[in-house]
């Protein structure tokens, strides 16, 4: 199993000098460090295998665990037996998403089942490039969480804007 702190930390309600660093300088935060440990606690029973946590993101109630190319199965677990003890331990949902550069990746991965239609970059006049992304209009009542929830949150994770549209 990969974590955001080592295997000593992990064991230990202390961080070490290096995860404590980590943490000062903002690389991994609080909430990382809670999930790893959960993670690392529920391995025995639930075997998880060789997962690779990378981060996560709070926004609204919301909270997104950001994991290695293919390890979303074994992260959400057989059934959702494993998402089910993280949401009861945190008491807030929880989405799991693989980590990417790929913006529609992303989204599309929070949004589903609702459906992406196509990404934008607009360039206003008045500053920073805006990622529009286009949602079927069909497909809204289909999304799990609020849109401005996914904005808040792909801001985090992307530092870039986004907007959520429905056409």
């Amino acid at each position: 199993m990969k974590m955001p702190i080592c295997d000593t930390c992990l064991k230990t309600n202390t961080l070490c000098k290096v995860c404590n660093e980590k943490l000062k300088r903002r690389e991994i935060t609080k909430l990382d460090i809670e999930l790893a440990r959960t993670l690392y606690s529920i391995d025995r029973d639930y075997k998880l295998g060789d997962i690779t946590f990378k981060k996560s993101v709070e926004s609204d109630g919301l909270i997104i665990m950001i994991v290695g190319k293919g390890d979303v199965g074994s992260t959400v677990g057989r059934g959702g037996k494993v998402i089910r003890v993280l949401r009861r331990k945190f008491n807030k949902r929880i989405r799991v998403v693989e980590d990417t550069d790929d913006l529609k990746k992303l989204v599309g991965e929070l949004i589903h089942p609702a459906r992406i239609t196509g990404v934008n970059i607009v360039y206003p006049v008045s500053g920073d490039a805006i990622n529009k992304i286009r949602v079927d209009k069909a497909s809204k009542d289909k999304m799990p969480i609020d849109a401005s929830v996914i904005e808040n949150a792909v801001r985090k994770i992307i530092k870039k804007d986004i907007e959520i549209v429905f056409e």
